[in-house]
């Protein structure tokens, strides 16, 4: 469901960095949607939307406070891709204070 959207990511990394973004982006949200749909422990959120997906505490608590707190900044390198004209080189991938904040 989300691997070839993984594979298309990393494929434009070295080229088209700011697209990689947008793509994982989308890999994640698709792959956020396959692990509600196959975990039945884990709460729909009130709202159909990756915030509240990644926020639902079933979600969040479902994995390690290290990992859960990397997950924000894909969804800000993404919107950053789309909806600025800021600059997403290959370091962003890396070094996120770099891009982001």
């Amino acid at each position: 469901m989300f691997a070839t959207a993984c594979i298309e990511a990393e494929r434009v990394l070295a080229t088209f960095p700011a697209m990689a973004a947008v793509g994982s982006r989308k890999a994640f949200e698709l792959a956020v949607k396959w692990v509600y749909a196959a975990d039945n422990t884990i709460t729909m959120p009130y709202k159909d939307n990756l915030q509240s997906f990644i926020h639902e505490p079933s979600f969040r608590f479902a994995m390690e406070n290290q990992t859960w707190g990397k997950l924000p900044y894909i969804i800000k390198l993404g919107n950053l891709a789309v909806h600025t004209d800021k600059a997403i080189s290959r370091t962003c991938f890396t070094e996120k204070t770099v891009c982001v904040y």
